[in-house]
């Protein structure tokens, strides 16, 4: 049985990355604005970091939930995903939950071992187990790796730094095939 084998071919994702929620490329965003106070620290992070481009601006300002905003312009700043970004730009996420954003890529999961399984048994016709595993981070990029901002704003970037000294840990439903094991997505 290649569990391994299994998880590392079905796996979604492959990639490590985090998202900045409800912002798509360009924007402008009012520098009063709670959108602002929200993102602005993380967004000028990722212009110093080469992943985003920014330059001064005028703007409406934002009204949330269909609200009219005003017609005033404010001063803002206009973030745009820079050459280097546009590399390191992942797959929107889709599905009910997935929320609109942009997600930064940064390392590959690579899956380290696989620690417990259940006996193979049959389940509505298939075989299955229960698979749990721990996997690490590799090829990280350097600029996560420099980045306070980014690492106190995303526990995930964290762990997936010490990932090589502290597994982190998985569980997987795999089916048994024609084709070998593979991950039962519907469970």
């Amino acid at each position: 049985m290649n569990f391994k084998m299994a998880l590392e071919n079905g796996l979604p994702p492959k990639k490590a990355c985090f998202t900045i929620s409800m912002l798509e490329f360009p924007t402008a965003i009012t520098i009063d604005s709670a959108k602002y106070q929200r993102n602005g620290e993380l967004l000028n992070e990722l212009v110093r970091l080469g992943l985003l481009t920014s330059k001064d601006t005028e703007a409406k300002a934002w009204a949330p939930f269909g609200l009219s905003a005003s017609e005033t312009k404010h001063p803002a700043k206009e973030y745009d995903l820079s050459e280097k970004g546009k590399l390191f730009v992942g797959k929107p996420k889709t599905g009910f939950s997935a929320m609109p954003g942009v997600s930064f890529c940064y390392g590959t999961y690579s899956i380290v071992d696989v620690v417990n399984f259940t006996e193979p048994a049959d389940y509505e016709g298939q075989k299955i187990s229960k698979v749990q595993f721990t996997y690490k981070t590799t090829d990280i990029a350097e600029w996560v790796k420099e980045s306070a901002i980014l690492q106190s704003n995303y526990n995930t970037i964290v762990k997936d730094l010490n990932s090589d000294k502290q597994p982190l840990e998985g569980k997987a439903v795999l089916v048994q095939t024609q084709k070998g094991w593979v991950i039962d997505k519907d469970m």
